[in-house]
């Protein structure tokens, strides 16, 4: 518990004596071998160490915090066998009651450096604090303890899309701040469009869809979810500190289409895989040339496409 303590009781240095660029570039190199080996359990207890190392360096960047935080979440999932979406509690098992606590302490630290604009960049200062509001609701949701745990997981879902409408109100040009909007928004109207009665439960008590129907009353559309995911993607923006919610934008777009493209008309689908997806998996299979998932994906894409041209050619 040193390196927490570390964290927590050390004060924001004054004065960085490397350039913001440098430090950035550092995030995202540990990032980038990250997903590069995302399935192995190995390469992400190790991207986790690198993690702790960096936030040793630069505590008082949120950015940082939020690196670490996507990491044990994911080595955690990785621990204890769970495929993407699959929950555990973990409060009971040896070890993880103390990590969850760890984590909600440097989240909680991660946090606290985005309460105020004053001096910074305030786009950046905002997208820090949505991440880190997602970081700890999806937490919450995977691990945590039943329906009150989902309540606060939604809680801090909610505030996260609160602050990235802040944030888009004085410029709706920032494209990170779609990835979240478009993922938050698109993982909600998934688990919902098969039953009425969640649904109906989502739409009483989910403040996070109290959010999203302040701007758009028909929250459960997959097809404006999509759009605001494939906007964070399509304009990457230049500032390396914003590099995570770019790649994660592509990573989830990926999923989605999987998805989005079971409800299509054969046609549709064979666009959409030749147009969108398979030029999304290229690009990022030839960003991570090692992750397995990420190229099975591929072959799959590839696959189908041949199938379904075929099925169309026979039947002219």
């Amino acid at each position: 518990m040193f390196f927490l303590a570390f964290l927590i009781l050390s004060p924001p240095s004054l004065l960085s004596l490397e350039g913001a660029d440098e430090k950035y570039l550092k995030l995202n190199q540990v990032l980038f071998e990250f997903y590069n080996h995302f399935e192995s359990l190995e390469k992400n207890a190790e991207a986790k160490k690198s993690a702790e190392k960096l936030l040793e360096q630069y505590p008082d960047d949120p950015y940082f915090y939020d690196l670490w935080a996507s990491i044990e979440w994911t080595l955690i999932g990785h621990e204890l066998n769970l495929k993407i979406d699959e929950q555990a509690k973990i409060s009971h098992l040896p070890n993880y009651a103390e990590r969850a606590a760890e984590y909600y302490a440097l989240v909680e630290k991660g946090l606290s450096l985005t309460e105020s604009t004053e001096g910074q960049i305030k786009a950046k200062t905002l997208l820090a604090r949505a991440n880190l509001f997602f970081d700890r609701a999806k937490f919450t949701a995977r691990f945590g303890n039943g329906l009150s745990d989902l309540s606060r997981a939604d809680k801090d879902s909610a505030e996260a899309i609160k602050t990235l409408k802040n944030l888009l109100a004085e410029d709706q040009s920032f494209c990170p701040a779609y990835f979240l909007m478009g993922a938050v928004r698109y993982g909600l109207t998934a688990k919902t469009e098969n039953s009425l009665t969640y649904q109906f439960f989502v739409w009483l008590k989910s403040k996070t869809y109290a959010e999203f129907y302040q701007t758009d009353k028909n929250v459960l559309d997959k097809t404006r979810a999509l759009e605001w995911l494939e906007k964070s993607y399509q304009c990457e923006s230049p500032e390396l500190w914003s590099k995570k919610n770019w790649i994660e934008s592509g990573i989830f777009l990926a999923g989605s289409y999987e998805n989005y493209k079971k409800d299509l008309k054969i046609a549709k689908e064979l666009e959409l895989m030749e147009t969108k997806e398979m030029p999304l998996l290229e690009n990022l299979t030839s960003l991570f040339p090692e992750n397995k998932g990420l190229k099975e994906k591929l072959d799959l894409v590839n696959l189908r496409v041949r199938i379904l041209k075929n099925y169309l050619l026979q039947k002219r």
